[in-house]
């Protein structure tokens, strides 16, 4: 009896548990924000065919399944039926992508896995230089970059991630896409990156890593943005009042000669010339630069205003070598509306 239970308890372990045949068994590496492709062939009457990890099922036919939005964007099923291939792409790898992962599929009544171990490297293991450079706001800074023959993978990065493979640049930001450049020269080994109009959060490491015979070199470069006494000149400091769906202007003049105008608020540039620079669809839809050069105005109106936008906001420019300031503080109230008997 105790015999038979056995064998029944391990019918039933056996046909939840997949994978019992392992047909491949390999590793795969790669880095940090690279695409990685794993690869997994099938052959004709194949059923059932998905790619697992240790979390769950990633997909079955052409439908992603993970339950974290981030991962639906960043995985994808490439197939092809002509050829037997099920194929997991998955873009902008990070650390906890690492792991085990296995495509199945039943073959005559059989399960069987073709299993991948997939290795994050870390880049940078070998830096090669590391140093310091200044500027100020406003100014454009290139920082260097010298590479021998033969090398491979050239890039530069930051923390955030990858900022330019080659002469494409990876910035998501409409802003930084303009101001970043990649100035490359295959003759002199040069792939060097220019910041035109820096601004105090273009500051921090940066470096240049590319592979050379099978190791990967860094080069790093802190930049720092100093600040000049007369960069907090403020010309003005006062407070404008709405409300809660109103338009509001906040208002701002410019004399003749006045340069690099723009709107700031907190970290981010708001404006810069006509150019907005806000990433939030509705945000772009409410905000506008309404500005008259025979006038001398660059004002900013906000339509629909709602709480979230009060706040500090100023308008910037350079003149005469300085950085002048125009601020104005956003308060936003609400109506009340009370019942009034007649």
């Amino acid at each position: 009896m105790r015999c038979l239970l056995l064998v029944v308890i391990q019918s039933v372990l056996a046909s939840e548990t997949f994978g019992e045949i392992i047909l491949s068994n390999k590793a795969q590496h790669t880095h940090t924000g690279e695409t990685v492709v794993l690869s997994c062939k099938y052959p004709d009457g194949a059923t059932r065919i998905r790619w697992r990890n240790w979390q769950g099922i990633i997909a079955k036919t052409s439908n992603v399944e993970s339950k974290h939005t981030v991962d639906q964007k960043r995985f994808k099923v490439i197939a092809d039926h002509m050829k037997g291939e099920y194929n997991l792409k998955m873009s902008g790898v990070n650390q906890s992508d690492s792991g085990l992962y296995w495509c199945e599929m039943q073959i005559g009544g059989e399960i069987t896995q073709q299993r991948v171990t997939l290795y994050i490297d870390q880049y940078g293991e070998i830096v090669l230089s590391n140093r310091a450079q200044h500027t100020h706001i406003g100014e454009t800074v290139v920082l260097p970059c010298k590479y021998p023959h033969g090398a491979k993978k050239i890039r530069w990065r930051r923390w955030q991630g990858i900022i330019a493979r080659g002469s494409d640049l990876k910035l998501k930001n409409a802003d930084d896409r303009k101001r970043f450049k990649v100035a490359a020269d295959q003759m002199k080994g040069e792939y060097n990156l220019e910041i035109s109009d820096v601004d105090r959060s273009d500051s921090g490491l940066y470096w240049c890593e590319m592979r050379i015979g099978g190791k990967i070199m860094q080069q790093k470069v802190t930049l720092y943005i100093d600040t000049n006494k007369d960069d907090e000149l403020v010309l003005s400091n006062k407070a404008h009042y709405g409300y809660v769906g109103e338009t509001v202007v906040l208002s701002c003049m410019f004399p003749r000669g006045a340069t690099k105008i723009r709107w700031r608020r907190l970290k981010e540039i708001i404006a810069r010339g006509l150019d907005l620079n806000v990433e939030i669809p509705d945000t772009r839809k409410r905000f506008n630069i309404v500005a008259d050069q025979m006038e001398g105005e660059y004002n900013l109106e906000i339509s629909g205003v709602i709480p979230s936008d009060s706040g500090l906001y100023w308008c910037e420019m350079r003149l005469g070598g300085h950085i002048m300031q125009q601020k104005v503080t956003l308060h936003i109230g609400k109506f009340f509306f009370e019942n009034v008997v007649i």
